[in-house]
């Protein structure tokens, strides 16, 4: 029978906590797991689904940021996990550096999206130069 988002949530804190004592009788120190990567597999698993649908994820996403974790899905189709007590020191970003940008003269809001790309592209090169770049 499938599980609920609460309990497949449990469950993947759990897992960490377990990987957390494993680490803490190998290596002999105790270590806060702050962040983890999760296969879609393990998360079938926990949840006891052969599919993950949209509408169980958002409801998981949801479970777990009421125990404490961000829950996202990543471009490779597994799961991040982070303690969103770490995710508030982050850096964040606002918008007026767009609005007064060094890169253009004028706001980067009111560019048109031809305008953003160009600028975008100058500033990030494509994947395949920056490989070769890199050789």
């Amino acid at each position: 029978m499938p599980k609920s988002a609460l309990a497949t949530a449990q469950l993947i804190c759990l897992n960490s906590y377990l990987y957390e004592k494993e680490l803490e009788e190998t290596k002999m120190k105790e270590k806060k797991l702050t962040r983890f990567r999760l296969s879609k597999k393990t998360v079938c698993v926990c949840s006891d689904r052969m599919v993950l649908r949209a509408a169980f994820l958002d409801d998981l996403q949801d479970a777990m940021l009421g125990l404490g974790w961000n829950f996202f899905q990543l471009s490779d189709g597994s799961f991040g996990v982070v303690w969103e007590p770490r995710s508030k020191a982050w850096t964040k970003l606002s918008s007026k550096r767009l609005k007064n940008s060094i890169l253009v003269e004028g706001s980067l809001l009111r560019k048109s999206e031809e305008q953003i790309d160009s600028v975008y592209n100058s500033c990030f090169p494509k994947i395949e130069d920056a490989v070769e770049d890199e050789e």
